[in-house]
C-alpha cells in the first residue's frame, strides 16, 4: 500500500486569548469581536481568539523551527479592542506583549506561546442578573 501527502498545512500562531466572564472566571462561549489593526485574528472551535498575523512580525509567521531573534520576546506590545455585539459585556483596550516564548520548557510561564492570555470581560449594565440563592 502507497500512501501520498496530498497537502500539507503548517501555520505559526503569534499567541491566544481566552475570554472569560470576570464574576464567573468561565470561558465566553458567545462570539464577541475581537480586533487590532495590523493584526489577523480568528476564532477557533476552542473559543480561543488566535493571533496570527501581525504586521510588525511578518517574519515570525513562516519560522517554524527557529523563530527570528528580533525583536525580543515580549517586547512589542499589540494592543486589541474587544467588543460584544449582545450587550452583556462592557468593551475593552487590551496590550498583549509579542513575541511570546515559544520554548517549549518554560511552557508553565505566564509569557508562553503555549499558554492563552485569560482575558477577563465585566458584565454590562444591561447584562442579566443571576437568581440569587
Amino acid at each position: 500500500m502507497t500512501f501520498a501527502l496530498r497537502e500539507r498545512v503548517e501555520r505559526r500562531v503569534l499567541g491566544a486569548l481566552r475570554l472569560v466572564d470576570a464574576t464567573t472566571l468561565v470561558p465566553i462561549d458567545d462570539p464577541l469581536i475581537v480586533s487590532a489593526p495590523g493584526a489577523r485574528l480568528l476564532r477557533n472551535r476552542s473559543g480561543l481568539y488566535v493571533i496570527h498575523s501581525w504586521t510588525r512580525l511578518p517574519t515570525h509567521e513562516d519560522a517554524f523551527d527557529a523563530p527570528p531573534a528580533a525583536p525580543a520576546v515580549g517586547s512589542a506590545s499589540l494592543v486589541l479592542d474587544v467588543r460584544d455585539p449582545a450587550g452583556k459585556y462592557l468593551g475593552r483596550r487590551i496590550a498583549i506583549a509579542l513575541p511570546r516564548d515559544p520554548t517549549p520548557a518554560n511552557v508553565e510561564q505566564s509569557g508562553s506561546l503555549f499558554r492563552a492570555v485569560e482575558v477577563p470581560m465585566y458584565p454590562a449594565a444591561s447584562a442579566a442578573v443571576s437568581a440569587s440563592i
